[in-house]
């Protein structure tokens, strides 16, 4: 019932279709969302939920986006074009107005500038060496009713193989998000004029990550140091730092190489490594009996 009532009021008329950029505030937050999302980290997450909660309800309502255990809802309004779709030639979700024939939401550029930044975050957690899982969701107001179709129904028509392959190869762009694939779209499940829309992204780093990255690192390390002493990794899984034959070791995914870190002096005394939180990507910290040894930026 509280989305049915959201879309209502986000999508009558009055609303117009043109976005405007967020408010001081909502920009913020979205900001701090993007850079949890490229980290891949649930308690980075949740940090925004936090900062998201202390918000007054009506600073809520205006806000683009929701905050999920494990992912971010991002809300982008704009137009679909009825009277100019071709049902045949679906290509966009998101797009600029010179591709309105082919695309589900017609987008300003204020929300063309808002998506490349979630593209961006996509971008550097794939670098980090995580990736990202993603649902869409079509909503709109027909008759005063709120609609909200999943984009695997708008692409019924399709099977199970070729909606995949159109899904899988969408992409981050110039003009908005989509591919090089035009597919058919169920009409049925489409307004049927020409009338203000929002399209709900949701990201989620995908999960597995900590076998992602302990498969990797078992591929890259050298039969000598496949006993592992002492470790600890990165919120996000995409590092870890380890203790192994009296060295003191790093992986990272994004490189794919296990590095000894350098000017540890009496590396065998370490029986205790940590992730601490802090500026950049935070440190791996080592100890011996309780006392810190040695801090280790923790990189990427």
């Amino acid at each position: 019932m509280i989305r049915i009532i959201a879309v209502l009021a986000i999508l009558s008329p009055r609303c117009g279709v043109r976005a405007q950029e967020p408010d001081g505030r909502a920009a913020e937050i979205e900001a701090l969302a993007l850079r949890a999302l490229a980290t891949g980290a649930a308690d980075n997450l949740e940090a925004v939920a936090k900062e998201v909660r202390a918000l007054k309800p009506a600073a809520l309502t205006g806000l683009p986006l929701r905050i999920r255990p494990d992912a971010v809802e991002f809300r982008f309004r704009g137009e679909f074009r009825a009277d100019q779709f071709s049902a045949e030639m679906l290509e966009y979700l998101i797009s600029d107005p010179g591709h309105d024939y082919e695309s589900l939401l017609i987008a300003s550029p204020e929300e063309r500038a808002r998506l490349k930044k979630v593209g961006q975050a996509v971008e550097a957690l794939k670098k980090a060496g995580a990736r990202a899982e993603f649902d869409y969701k079509l909503a709109w107001t027909d008759d005063g009713r709120a609609r909200v179709e999943d984009v695997q129904d708008i692409l019924g028509l399709l099977n199970d193989t070729e909606r995949k392959a159109y899904l899988n190869q969408l992409v981050f762009n110039d003009y908005g998000l989509g591919g090089s694939m035009n597919v058919k779209a169920n009409t049925a499940v489409l307004p049927a004029r020409r009338t203000a829309v929002e399209l709900l992204l949701t990201v989620r780093p995908a999960k597995g990550q900590h076998d992602t990255l302990w498969q990797a690192l078992a591929k890259a390390l050298p039969k000598k140091d496949q006993e592992i002493d002492v470790y600890a990794e990165n919120p996000s899984l995409t590092v870890v730092v380890f203790r192994s034959q009296g060295a003191i070791l790093m992986f990272s995914l994004r490189t794919g190489k296990v590095e000894e870190v350098p000017n540890v002096k009496t590396p065998a005394r370490i029986n205790r490594i940590t992730f601490e939180k802090g500026e950049g990507r935070g440190e791996f910290v080592l100890w011996h009996n309780g006392q810190r040894e040695l801090a280790i930026k923790a990189g990427d």
